[in-house]
């Protein structure tokens, strides 16, 4: 919530008596019910259906793509570990179920590439500890490629994984050239929508004009209106500040004289 409304705005909602906030604090229930239920009965249907990296990596994955995988070629057919037997035909997987205990959204990596794969590296500790006691290569799961598990084809960067790079590199470069040309405040200046100008009995036409003010800094920050032309006054109508988001809006209604001369 406080990512929401900013950490402020929270501190005050909660230090502050409950009938000054009551929308605050209604929302904060309700923030607390929306979380608890995620972690206490929706867990690993959030991977699945609400979470979308799990879509996003099945579209952006290939047969060259490095990935958590079970070497299906080294672990068939697993089975149980006996003593004093040796069976040379039966694979590395001793099938103990560890690889499913520690995962966090509770598949079997054995039976391949899954939506609710988070890429945690838990079932790659728990199996090479395995490994390790039954005197066996580390690495049953690790990072592997399907062309690679399949034919046992060495990696290589394909021309899909460059344009990726290329993406990021764009997106990197848009990004760091918005926050370097970032101000610290951002003004926006509209007519006042359903008015016209109107004459003074001066002589004088005046129009009206809503100013938008953001503070995109954390700090208060003194401004003041001027006119580049001396025949051009302004004349401050209405002033009304407010937070949210940790950024100050301040919206101004004011009077463009100008002169007809």
């Amino acid at each position: 919530m406080a990512y929401l409304i900013g950490s402020d705005q929270l501190y005050k909602i909660i230090t502050e008596p409950v009938s000054g906030h009551v929308t605050g604090f209604m929302s904060i229930w309700l923030f607390t019910f929306i979380f608890y239920g995620v972690f206490a009965y929706v867990r690993e249907v959030v991977c699945t259906v609400i979470c979308p990296y799990g879509r996003l990596q099945g579209v952006l994955l290939d047969n060259q793509s490095l990935i958590v995988a079970y070497n299906a070629q080294r672990g068939e057919p697993r089975g149980h570990l006996q003593k004093k037997v040796v069976d040379n035909e039966r694979g590395d997987c001793i099938d103990c179920g560890l690889c499913v205990q520690v995962c966090p959204t509770g598949i079997d990596i054995r039976k391949g590439t899954q939506l609710e794969c988070v890429n945690c590296t838990a079932c790659i500790d728990s199996c090479n500890e395995v490994m390790l006691k039954i005197n066996k290569p580390a690495n049953l799961i690790g990072f592997y490629n399907q062309d690679f598990i399949q034919g046992q084809k060495p990696f290589k960067l394909s021309l899909k994984a460059y344009g990726y790079a290329a993406v990021l590199v764009v997106v990197l470069f848009v990004f760091s050239s918005l926050i370097y040309k970032r101000q610290d405040v951002e003004t926006t200046v509209l007519r006042a929508s359903g008015t016209l100008y109107q004459v003074k009995d001066d002589g004088t036409v005046s129009n009206l004009y809503n100013a938008e003010l953001i503070n995109k800094t954390n700090k208060a920050i003194k401004f003041e209106f001027k006119s580049q032309d001396q025949q051009i006054g302004l004349n401050l109508s209405k002033c009304q500040a407010f937070y949210r988001k940790k950024v100050q809006h301040i919206l101004l209604s004011f009077w463009l004289k100008n002169h007809p001369q």
